[in-house]
């Protein structure tokens, strides 16, 4: 009877012998290698009677996963990807190193170069008697193009000059260093503003690159009569405040400096002012300060500063009109970036 047959079986290449009776019809193995395996069972009775063996091949094979024709190339494809990405994240890396080297260059020369333009706006104004004088240059970037001077006159007159140089970073600085230098050397020869201008021009012209230039304004003081004289390459027409509600714009103008090789510049009468009277120069960065909610609508469009120079006091100083003006555009600007470098000189007769 089935329920009483027992079975011994065994695997040939496993089993030294054969494995222990058992009542189960069944037999279930695992192997761990693959390979060619004989299995084997015997039939025993009740009465103990073994019958002859029956066999089966079986052959095991790898799953299709661990078979060496997609294991090998799998594998190589692997170790190739991993070559490749740490080809990959050497070559990123020396490209990181690069970039940050060129970072660090690139703030070392934009700090040359401020150090270069801070160098050019002196840090105290001087004294002239009978007048009161500041000026202020906030710069859009790092570096201005910007700047101001007051230079001392062979006749102990003063030149006060705003100036504006194109380019930006190392190569606008280096505009600056040669305008200013040339400058001084020119304010040794001339006195007269328009004469200035000219010889800078001259100067200029020749070491100045294709398309650069510098706007600039120079306002002489005498001081033995109290007169000042202004001439202009470029600069946004300078306001004089005679009284209270009482302004006018100097309009007189020039060619910037080096655009041309034969410009020349005109100058205004002497320009008397009367205590309490101021004169303000500025760049174009006043000018066309963008407003904050249409950016091609520009602060001087809107005659803001015209207004705000005639409702000023007579007894505002010569910082606190700069102050004055600087909040009325950052007011008209809002949040809008700056962008254009910002200089400001007030000359007030007291």
């Amino acid at each position: 009877m089935k329920e009483k047959r027992q079975y011994r079986v065994r695997i040939k290449e496993i089993d030294a012998d054969w494995r222990k009776p058992t009542l189960s019809d069944t037999f279930n193995i695992s192997f761990d290698k693959p390979g060619t395996y004989t299995f084997e069972v015997v039939a025993i009775d009740r009465d103990l009677n073994y019958s002859a063996p029956a066999s089966l091949t079986l052959t095991v094979v790898l799953p299709w996963h661990q078979n060496g024709w997609i294991l090998y190339p799998l594998g190589g494809a692997i170790v190739g990807l991993i070559l490749f990405c740490g080809i990959l994240a050497h070559r990123y890396y020396q490209q990181r190193q690069q970039v940050l080297a060129y970072q660090r260059e690139a703030v070392s020369e934009l700090a040359d170069a401020r150090e270069m333009q801070m160098g050019l706006i002196p840090q105290t104004a001087p004294e002239v008697p009978g007048f009161e004088i500041a000026g202020v240059c906030n710069s859009a970037r790092t570096v201005s193009g910007d700047f101001f001077d007051y230079v001392p006159l062979g006749n102990g007159a003063l030149a006060v000059v705003l100036a504006d140089v194109t380019g930006k970073g190392m190569k606008g600085a280096m505009n600056a260093v040669l305008s200013s230098g040339v400058l001084h050397s020119v304010a040794q020869l001339k006195v007269s503003p328009s004469q200035m201008l000219q010889a800078l021009n001259s100067n200029l012209y020749p070491r100045f690159q294709r398309y650069t230039n510098c706007a600039m304004a120079i306002l002489t003081i005498d001081p033995k009569d109290k007169t000042l004289k202004y001439a202009n390459a470029g600069i946004p027409y300078p306001i004089i405040r005679r009284g209270e509600g009482d302004v006018e714009e100097l309009l007189i103008n020039g060619t910037p400096l080096g655009a041309f090789q034969s410009s020349e510049y005109e100058e205004t009468p002497p320009i008397e002012l009367k205590p309490g009277n101021a004169i303000i120069l500025f760049s174009d960065g006043i000018a066309e300060a963008p407003h904050r909610d249409t950016p091609d609508r520009f602060y001087m469009e809107t005659d803001r500063l015209v207004h705000l120079i005639k409702g000023l006091d007579e007894t505002v100083s010569a910082e606190g009109v700069i102050d004055a003006i600087i909040s009325d555009v950052r007011d008209f600007s809002g949040d809008a970036q700056q962008n254009d470098d910002i200089t400001i000189v007030v000359i007030k007769a007291v």
